[in-house]
């Protein structure tokens, strides 16, 4: 799961978020998915292990 800032969301994040798709990780994004009460509580339920920060491209993005 990935979560933007809608401030900081572009047109072209959907597509960068899609090229990072490979044939053992899916990458899912909803834009403009208003986060609930319960969306909090469910979030926080994930293991730590399973919340990464992105690893910077070439790029720097």
């Amino acid at each position: 799961m990935v979560l933007v800032p809608p401030t900081t969301a572009t047109h072209d994040l959907p597509a960068h978020l899609e090229g990072l798709n490979t044939t053992h990780r899916t990458v899912r994004c909803l834009v403009g998915w208003m986060i609930t009460e319960l969306d909090e509580q469910a979030i926080a339920m994930l293991p730590r292990s399973d919340m990464r920060r992105p690893t910077p491209t070439a790029q720097g993005t």
